[in-house]
């Protein structure tokens, strides 16, 4: 294994003792521990610039890339060393600060990786064999993630992020009822991982008044302005972080009443009402209809009664030997 890249957890307090962050995460009864790794801010930002354009790391807030990076452990490899072999299986995810690395698929040389590279990525995602082997040039100097600081970090970020957006749904108010009396939590949360993230710039129009919509906005950061042509030209309330607007889409595809502009650069958690009504039907008729507590018993109990339907009452006279199966003791 790399060195710095694997640390078993058999010191948890005493990490804890020197200030260090933990985060435990689980898999085949392995226990991640997360430990910061010193770096320079010059290595920092080598980092950082390498994985923010990556396709793996494109979802993840500035805050998440922040840590990720955070826990890069370093590597030294002299000049003819392999770093990785073709067909072996991969974990971990690398960035060179210096160096050269030169790249064969089979015994063809492919390409040469100066500093700044980064490679292995698909090892974060699962176990699967390397595609090329790389061997040094020069001295190199590696840092390096593995898949279960990766996974563990992005994990806990995802349940972050849906914890936050379910905390938002529950006060969306519509024709006088929150979503938290109409929907279950289980509801709420299977609406939470079906909502996307968009970012507006400063000055971009969102919602444009008069416009039949079908999304509903919950805003996550930054501000809109609300305008409202027969109130002038100027804003009638401003929203900020935590607020939402639009919400009438999810009942139907009613006429925006308002314009939305955004006042700063802004991102917003987004529901399109076609995605509810996959998910959960027709809104308006959760509203109508009977609340979600009475709607999961009437479930609990028909499930209860289908289970009892299907229960064969067979004694063993009634069945008839056609064959004994196996080979051993007991077949024949």
């Amino acid at each position: 294994p790399k060195r710095g890249l694997h640390r078993k957890s058999s010191s948890r307090r005493r990490l804890e003792e020197e200030g260090r962050l933990a985060i435990v995460s689980r898999n085949s009864e392995k226990e991640y521990v997360r430990v910061v790794v010193p770096k320079t801010d010059e290595v920092k930002k080598l980092i950082l610039e390498s994985i923010r354009d990556n396709i793996l790391f494109k979802a993840c807030s500035d805050e998440e890339l922040a840590e990720l990076v955070e826990v890069f452990a370093p590597q030294e490899m002299p000049a003819g060393s392999t770093v990785m072999r073709q067909g072996d299986e991969g974990d971990g995810f690398y960035v060179m600060e210096r160096g050269t690395i030169d790249v064969y698929v089979g015994d063809t040389y492919r390409v040469t990786l100066y500093s700044g590279a980064s490679f292995g990525e698909i090892a974060l995602l699962y176990n699967c064999p390397r595609s090329a082997t790389l061997r040094t040039g020069f001295d190199c100097k590696l840092w390096g993630i593995s898949r279960a600081a990766f996974r563990a970090i992005t994990s806990q970020f995802k349940q972050r992020r849906t914890d936050a957006k379910v905390s938002f749904l529950k006060k969306v108010k519509i024709k006088n009822k929150l979503l938290s009396d109409v929907l279950s939590d289980s509801e709420l949360n299977a609406l939470a991982l079906a909502t996307l993230t968009e970012s507006y710039k400063a000055g971009d129009t969102i919602v444009h008044e008069g416009e039949v919509g079908d999304i509903f906005y919950m805003i996550d950061s930054g501000s809109v302005d609300v305008l409202i042509k027969s109130k002038g030209s100027g804003p009638v309330v401003t929203l900020g972080s935590g607020k939402f607007f639009g919400e009438l889409a999810l009942l139907s595809s009613d006429v925006r009443t308002a314009s939305c502009v955004a006042k700063t650069d802004v991102k917003c958690h987004i529901l399109m009402r076609k995605d509810f009504n996959q998910l959960l039907g027709d809104l308006q008729s959760l509203m109508d209809g009977r609340d979600y507590r009475t709607r999961e018993k009437e479930m609990a109990a028909a499930a209860k009664r289908s289970t009892e339907r299907s229960k064969l009452q067979v004694n063993l006279e009634d069945l008839e030997i056609l064959k004994v199966l196996g080979v051993g003791a007991f077949g024949r």
